[in-house]
């Protein structure tokens, strides 16, 4: 219940944030250029993109969003996200 309570204004700011809006704009047409879908899907606080068995997801934590990108064989890498920043490299982080 405390990390519900401590997560609660991150996972507000994920959801109503200009940078999750430009990041699923983005993510559309990155999905194009590739020719592939970007599937997207809330799962509960955490907003998931996954395309070509890669994943992206954004988790609300107490101190911030962390993204955790999860790659084909398993792989995590965490990296922490400024909801100010431009979303534009978080893709191209996950997607190359």
């Amino acid at each position: 219940r405390a990390r519900t309570i401590a997560v609660a204004p991150w996972a507000a700011q994920l959801k109503d944030s200009q940078f999750t809006k430009v990041l699923l704009d983005k993510a559309a047409q990155t999905g194009h250029r590739l020719r592939t879908k970007i599937y997207v899907a809330w799962l509960d606080t955490t907003l998931r993109l996954e395309a070509k068995g890669r994943k992206l997801d954004l988790e609300p934590t107490a101190d911030g969003i962390r993204a955790n990108f999860v790659e084909p064989n398993g792989e995590v890498l965490n990296k922490s996200v400024d909801l100010n920043g431009d979303p534009g490299e978080l893709l191209r982080d996950w997607l190359g």
